[in-house]
């Protein structure tokens, strides 16, 4: 029977009054059926994206539209349930962990018999931590040490500090900069006034950055210095009166007229183009080090910086430059010093000096790890390239690799009697700079 035969079988007609009853009811019975074998109609939607993903996790951004919020939704991995997600707001980025490397999955969520459509991504391969180690050492008399160093590529590498060598005559000369060219390394003198002098000498260099080949900076203890046509020049002198208590330890910028030095006693000083102006930092800890990278959705940089006191137990802070003004970011459950930081905006977050400790987003309660889960001796520097290519160096010529996936030590073939100060990564090359007794030392490793 089709649906017409359906309605009017039952009706069973007696008189004409009957029969027109049954006619003015027919259409109403015809809509009601039709309203209620129909599904209502709705224009709500699910949409994800891989926006991003390491050796082991995967950044989802989630969006709804004309869905009530807060709402649950199901997360779909190769079409197998493998989570519950909750959401807040109708756009959400999402980490999903605990993934193999080089593994191609595909995302889906759902709700209620709603899915989204259907994204697939591969995770990033693991890195080599294969290196090969070649030394060099630096200084014959006195003590000499390096404490920064640039890659520019592997066959042009600058390391700063300060290179006593005696010549046959008894004299000695101090050398600031030591040049890899490939072969060779090439020692030379950097001249520039020390406050409140105005003549120019040679001295040592505490830190060096490069924006690039055509941008290269580096710092005495009280000014920043840039290379212009074959020569140093000075940007800015930081020294304003003696005694000094600012002295600079570390360079970080993005741009030629954007530049950050920082240093003794909770000193920031930002370097603007044409002149420069000191930060209240509310702290007299010194500044370690300092980090920063581009927030594409904010269009903005995120800025950070990291302060202790080496060889003493006084705390530690992690701060974060906001414009002029400087916001102290939790380092809890860290209680020993922390003298570097690495990071890719919310992806990887890593502070380094008693331990290595991680974060996967700023926001995150508590920073994972404990003091002795990857080094037994302190680190000094932590560098990445990649989210799967950091390299951390430190106490008793500690190097420690790690490939995205688990952290190396190569401190059988690293070791020194000293210290590695600082150390730059570029793909396949790391080098890494400090004080071997009381020579300065260059350790490259390649894969």
């Amino acid at each position: 029977m089709n649906r017409f035969t359906k309605i009017f079988f039952p009706i069973l007609i007696t008189d004409y009054r009957s029969l027109i009853t049954s006619l003015l009811l027919t259409p109403i019975s015809l809509l009601l059926f039709s309203c209620n074998s129909t599904e209502p109609v709705t224009n709500e939607s699910l949409y994800v994206a891989a926006i991003d993903a390491s050796c082991t996790e995967v950044w989802l951004e989630i969006k709804t539209e004309n869905i009530t919020l807060p709402t649950k939704i199901n997360l779909l991995l190769d079409g197998e349930l493998v989570g519950i997600i909750s959401l807040m707001d109708k756009d959400t980025v999402f980490i999903h962990r605990s993934l193999q490397p080089s593994t191609t999955y595909n995302y889906q969520v759902s709700k209620n018999g709603l899915k989204s459509n259907l994204v697939t991504f591969t995770t990033l391969d693991t890195t080599s931590s294969n290196y090969i180690w070649e030394k060099y050492y630096f200084g014959n008399i006195g003590s000499s040490l390096l404490r920064d160093v640039a890659i520019i590529d592997e066959s042009n590498i600058w390391a700063v500090g300060d290179i006593l060598l005696q010549d046959n005559s008894g004299d000695y000369k101090t050398y600031a900069l030591a040049k890899w060219d490939g072969i060779s390394w090439e020692l030379e003198q950097v001249e520039f006034a020390h406050y409140p002098e105005t003549s120019k000498r040679p001295g040592k260099l505490n830190a060096i950055f490069m924006l690039d080949k055509e941008n290269i900076f580096v710092a005495t203890a009280s000014q920043l210095l840039k290379w212009e046509n074959n020569s140093w020049k000075q940007k800015a002198q930081f020294a304003t009166a003696i005694p000094f208590y600012g002295q600079v330890k570390e360079i970080w910028g993005n741009a030629e007229d954007n530049i950050y030095c920082v240093g003794k006693n909770g000193t920031i000083y930002h370097y603007y183009g044409t002149g420069w102006r000191k930060l209240d930092t509310g702290t007299d800890l010194d500044i370690q080090d300092i980090w920063g990278d581009y927030d594409e959705y904010k269009d903005e940089w995120e800025i950070l910086a990291v302060a202790s006191n080496k060889y003493e137990n006084s705390g530690n802070k992690l701060l974060k430059l906001d414009g002029e003004k400087v916001i102290e970011i939790s380092t809890s459950p860290i209680q020993w010093s922390v003298f570097s930081c690495w990071f890719i905006l919310n992806r990887e977050y890593i502070l380094a000096g008693s331990g290595i400790y991680e974060k996967k987003d700023l926001n995150e309660i508590s920073w994972a790890n404990n003091v002795l889960d990857i080094s037994n001796y302190t680190i000094f520097k932590v560098r990445g390239e990649l989210i799967n290519n950091l390299v951390a160096v430190g106490g008793f010529g500690d190097v420690q690799h790690y490939n995205g996936v688990k952290w190396r030590s190569h401190y059988e073939t690293t070791q020194i009697s000293g210290n590695y100060r600082s150390v730059a990564i570029v793909k396949n090359i790391v080098v890494t700079v400090g004080q071997h007794n009381t020579q300065a030392v260059i350790t490259i490793g390649r894969k």
